[in-house]
């Protein structure tokens, strides 16, 4: 728990967190406000001074005055805060998602961005926040109540303390459905993502109905946790209602009582306390709301704090540098194997710059593999791959290289968005990128939309190639880029890679001219124990 809290704690502006805490114990006379005005009339009966009456009103609306800015004030800086620690938490998870592979899925990823980090917010950090502002609330006015008639506060006190048994004893189940709700979610928009996105395999293989149902299914499902979650939810709170009848107006009856036999207790404190206490009941309730709600969220904050906990220093600003000039790409005594399945073993190959070099094999034989280890997306066992320039060497890093495949991501937005990727380009550098690509018949404000369908997979591959040109860099990684095209669409774009005047490491299964590479890498099996070489 201390490293959660420490965790959250750097996403905690602390001139908000002190304003914070001012606010909270300005808000303390919030729930004391009316009693006091009741009080203070009470005992002003039979008053026939204009002036105090005056004076009484006047300090009355001041009082309610100071009661609305304290709300206000709470409210805002609460708010404020809940911001400043989202904006932080929502902005390192999207970079650990963006710039670092992790073990979750991209659509768990976007449900913790979107779904979990929501419920976070509301049902954890904003109930953390609550429970300091109602227990205030409540300590002031009980404070108050003893200091007045400490019997009577007390009776009121103990009262107010009870409202919230018959909510803690339906805690588990509120917190069961609660943890329903978080889990039901994730799959609804996990079913509901995978739907859409493969309507035309649903379709195409006649299982619309069957897939529609299904999803409806995962939506009731959904509902359903919402729905039981609340009921349980409203049953506690009238429950609560109920011992409140009993709690709050048997005191007041003994108050009576006192009165009537002379105790040291008048009308007028008897009615505030009752009025008093019939607001202690709600922060009772808010404080222990807001406990349950922050149980349902265990497994949601576990997943969060974990990633966050397991965050390295992600730095992102030299990527934006400029690619660096290399004489040769080497890589030296390279292994890597996959449990009893040795893909490269003491591997070792120099590349020269503006190189075009093929590496062929067999599906499984390691050809993906290579390119995933020169950009750093699996680790070497043993070995290393680096740039040399004037017998200097330098770790490769993702503004050296680029890499294409057969299915680029296109984002939605116009084509502009999609080479400039909120970089900073001039429109004549973009036009002349587009023209080397053929792509100068579409106008840089053309909208492209889930993921580039109105685009030929061609085009796509070209859009690719902009982005690379673009950014100048040197060396290009291509991986199947041709596979999914036609044969005269094919050619053009290998034509169009081959004419660069860059280092190209590309992977393909099949080539009609291997002619036009400097040297090709054959991966085949060796021998019978299922090693490459």
């Amino acid at each position: 728990m201390w490293t959660d809290i420490k965790i959250l704690n750097q996403y905690v502006p602390k001139r908000k967190l002190i304003l914070f805490i001012i606010a909270t114990f300005s808000n303390a006379f919030l729930n004391l406000a009316t009693a006091l005005i009741i009080q203070q009339a009470t005992e002003m009966q039979g008053e026939n001074s204009v002036h105090k009456i005056i004076v009484f009103g006047l300090s009355s609306m001041l009082l309610y005055a100071y009661v609305a800015i304290s709300f206000l004030f709470i409210n805002y800086i609460e708010t404020s805060l809940v911001y400043s620690v989202s904006i932080g938490m929502k902005k390192t998870l999207l970079k650990i998602f963006t710039f670092r592979k992790t073990e979750f899925k991209n659509s768990e990823k976007i449900s913790i961005l979107t779904n979990d980090m929501q419920l976070f917010i509301d049902r954890f950090l904003m109930q953390i926040l609550d429970i300091p502002i109602y227990i205030i609330m409540f300590g002031v006015p009980l404070i108050y109540m003893l200091s007045q008639n400490w019997l009577m506060g007390l009776l009121f006190g103990i009262g107010s303390i009870t409202l919230p048994f018959p909510q803690i004893l339906l805690n588990k189940k509120l917190s069961d459905w609660g943890k329903q709700l978080s889990e039901k979610k994730a799959v609804l928009l996990q079913v509901t993502s995978d739907e859409i996105n493969g309507r035309t395999t649903i379709i195409y293989n006649n299982s619309l109905t069957f897939m529609l149902k299904y999803g409806e299914k995962k939506i009731k499902d959904s509902e359903n946790a919402w729905l039981w979650s609340n009921v349980w939810l409203q049953i506690a709170l009238a429950f609560s209602m109920l011992l409140k009848g009993v709690v709050q107006i048997v005191p007041f009856i003994m108050g009576f009582l006192m009165i009537v036999h002379g105790g040291n207790l008048s009308f007028a404190v008897l009615l505030a306390l009752f009025l008093i206490s019939q607001q202690m009941g709600q922060p009772i309730q808010q404080i222990l709301l807001a406990f349950s709600r922050v149980q349902t969220m265990k497994k949601v904050c576990t997943k969060i704090f974990n990633i966050l906990n397991d965050n390295q220093e992600i730095s992102i600003s030299n990527l934006s540098d400029s690619p660096k000039d290399f004489e040769s790409l080497v890589i030296r005594h390279l292994s890597k194997s996959f449990g009893e399945i040795q893909i490269f073993d003491n591997f070792s190959y120099t590349i020269p710059f503006g190189a075009k070099i093929l590496i062929k094999g067999k599906s499984g034989s390691g050809k993906s593999t290579l390119l995933k280890l020169i950009t750093d997306d699996l680790q070497t066992d043993q070995g290393e791959i680096f740039l040399q320039q004037h017998e200097q060497k330098t770790t490769l890093s993702p503004k050296d290289f680029g890499v294409i495949n057969q299915e680029p991501f296109i984002f939605n937005g116009s084509l502009t968005y999609n080479l400039c990727l909120e970089q900073a380009f001039t429109k004549k550098e973009l036009l002349e990128v587009l023209e080397a690509v053929h792509l100068e018949e579409f106008s840089l404000d053309y909208l492209l939309i889930n993921n580039g369908e109105n685009l030929s997979g061609g085009q796509k591959i070209r859009l690719e190639l902009a982005r690379f040109l673009l950014r100048k860099k040197k060396l290009l990684l291509v991986d199947e880029v041709t596979a999914a095209l036609d044969d005269s669409t094919a050619k053009a774009v290998r034509s169009l890679i081959y004419s660069l005047p860059i280092t190209i490491i590309e992977v393909a299964h099949h080539i009609d001219d291997e002619s036009r590479y400097d040297d090709i890498i054959l991966l085949e099996r060796r021998g019978t124990d299922e090693s490459y070489s």
